[in-house]
């Protein structure tokens, strides 16, 4: 994706945090934080007023939640990109916001380095959680019961893998060199089979079942910046 001229709502009932994570955004060219909230009720009032292509928003907000925003989105089918930042780095946080449709998930601890790469590769469709998330959220599912795969074919295995370790649909169709409507296919008998509704889920399955790690998310994180 072209980044120029990426609108960001930030949403933070702190002004001296939302004062910091601006000036980190505003210093790069392409981005431009052009509207502030402090809370759920101003987000949407904003989100009524203004055109954004992203929001940036805490989870935990002085009248709900950073989730209540993000069904908002969902709501009214804006076309905005969403990445929560939060103290909370661990379940059921993470699932709670990744379900509620945000694109990428930072820890604040960390946030401050990683937000400008989290911006791009949400902006270029991709899924991105800090490491300390993708270490807190691979070690929640240990010694939880495995998922059943016997009920995927050998092909829906092959998918449900790249899937799982946080590829597009697109990246599986080239990846395995079928057409992308057949990938797409495949995807969604994946998802009725194992009763999914998204990738993450997948992904928290997979983790699940000791089929991949937190190493092989954080590595496709850093490879995703490849693609910025």
């Amino acid at each position: 994706m072209d980044n120029s001229n990426i609108r960001v709502l930030l949403v933070d009932d702190h002004e001296i945090v939302r004062r910091g994570f601006k000036a980190l955004i505003n210093v790069e060219d392409a981005l431009e934080v052009s509207a502030e909230a402090a809370n759920v009720f101003e987000a949407k009032s904003v989100l009524d007023s203004q055109q954004f292509d992203l929001i940036i928003t805490d989870l935990s907000l002085p009248d709900g939640s950073g989730t209540d925003i993000l069904r908002y989105l969902s709501e009214r089918s804006l076309p905005i990109k969403s990445i929560v930042f939060s103290i909370y780095d661990r379940e059921p946080y993470i699932s709670e916001a990744l379900n509620a449709g945000a694109n990428g998930y930072l820890s604040k601890r960390t946030a401050s380095d990683d937000i400008i790469n989290a911006i791009h590769q949400v902006m270029n469709n991709n899924a991105f959680l800090s490491q300390d998330v993708l270490v807190n959220l691979s070690n929640s599912v240990k010694g939880k019961s495995t998922v059943n795969l016997d009920v995927l074919t050998s092909r829906e295995r092959e998918i449900f893998m790249l899937l799982a370790k946080g590829k597009l649909v697109k990246e599986v169709a080239q990846a395995l060199r079928i057409m992308p409507k057949t990938a797409h296919s495949h995807r969604r008998n994946i998802f009725e089979k194992l009763n999914c509704t998204s990738s993450f889920e997948l992904t928290q399955l997979a983790l699940r079942a000791g089929l991949i790690n937190s190493d092989d998310l954080i590595d496709l994180n850093h490879d995703h910046s490849a693609l910025s």
